[in-house]
């Protein structure tokens, strides 16, 4: 991998972690103060859908790509390479999964016990749950939900083996059915559709692609078709064309993942936000574990300050994500020069 790939992967997923930032920022349905806040399908609305239900949704399926394109880099895998593989899974994904996951519990915990937080939560509160409550927060539904995307690349790690041999004896086979399974929304109970198809066409990239993905492609006819399909999807959301907006949104991510992958060499030739994102691309893992459920909080508690009108609304979905993204940085720069030790363990040694 030459410099400039092994750059732009890293760069391409800080933009991604700040995509999932503000796709989990959408506040017009956020649960808070014992009601849900719905509001009319005007300008707010329609910005707010664009960008959480539209731009943003390629990052989970890019990072998914990314992850099997890296899985398999280095060319055809031996067992005992597969079996270190995984190996080194356990600390840089079992570890961070499990540690942020009873973080996330004794975060809940914590501000269940004040009563100027306690009226927040509508659920069963966390000192009420059984054994089997405990442990089904902890590893199927944590309570920093983006980590279902560890629980997922921890499934695929383990089933990698059995993915890899697919692939070889039935790759077309195998990709339609997983394409209509995630064309249906249909997952298993351990497994998302999601996570599977954009893992296979990483492992697909790499071992058949690899070095195209070294060339520079400006032609922007990708990102103009990104564009189309995200203003349709909108506009099916507007008339409430619930399987029309779907099939949309599902082609907008199959388009926009390369057009982003175009879109970055395009800039990247023409500004120079490069080289001031590279400052930390360091911090993309910790704002990804560490940003749910603090962006939550923070929208909960500036709803409750400043009240809820279409203003707020607006202020809020983008200042938000800012500070959270922004505390995220400065809080892992500081354990990182600090507590080294904890910090690794909190990131996986990334």
């Amino acid at each position: 991998m030459n410099i400039y790939l092994s750059n732009k992967i890293k760069n391409i997923s800080l933009l991604l972690m700040i995509m999932v930032v503000f796709l989990h920022s959408y506040n017009l349905d956020t649960k808070g103060l014992n009601q849900v806040l719905v509001n009319s399908k005007n300008f707010i609305w329609m910005i707010q859908n664009f960008i959480s239900y539209g731009v943003t949704r390629i990052a989970v399926p890019f990072f998914f790509v990314i992850s099997g394109f890296l899985f398999v880099f280095d060319g055809k895998i031996s067992f005992l390479e597969l079996v270190i593989k995984i190996k080194k899974r356990i600390r840089t994904v079992f570890v961070p999964f499990i540690t942020w996951s009873l973080l996330g519990i004794c975060f809940y915990l914590f501000l269940q016990q004040i009563p100027q937080t306690k009226f927040f939560f509508t659920n069963k509160l966390i000192y009420d749950y059984t054994i089997r409550d405990f442990f089904n927060v902890l590893i199927y539904k944590p309570i920093p939900y983006q980590l279902w995307f560890l629980r997922d690349l921890m499934v695929l790690m383990i089933l990698s083996p059995l993915i890899l041999y697919l692939i070889k004896s039935m790759r077309v086979i195998l990709f339609t059915t997983v394409l209509v399974f995630w064309l249906l929304n249909y997952d298993s109970v351990f497994l998302t559709s999601e996570a599977l198809l954009f893992f296979l066409a990483g492992i697909t990239i790499s071992e058949n692609f690899k070095y195209f993905l070294e060339i520079k492609i400006k032609n922007l006819s990708l990102p103009i078709i990104w564009l189309f399909l995200l203003i349709m999807q909108l506009v099916c959301m507007f008339y409430d064309l619930k399987a029309l907006s779907i099939l949309c949104s599902k082609f907008a991510i199959l388009i926009g993942i390369p057009s982003l992958w175009i879109l970055y060499d395009v800039l990247s030739e023409n500004f120079t936000f490069e080289r001031k994102i590279e400052k930390i691309t360091w911090a993309t893992f910790f704002i990804y574990v560490f940003h749910e459920p603090f962006l939550s909080f923070i929208k909960k508690i500036t709803f409750f300050v400043l009240g809820k009108n279409s203003i707020i609304i607006f202020i809020n979905y983008f200042i938000a994500p800012i500070i959270v993204i922004t505390i995220s940085v400065f809080f892992a720069y500081f354990l990182k020069a600090t507590l080294p030790v904890i910090y690794k363990i909190l990131t996986g040694g990334r």
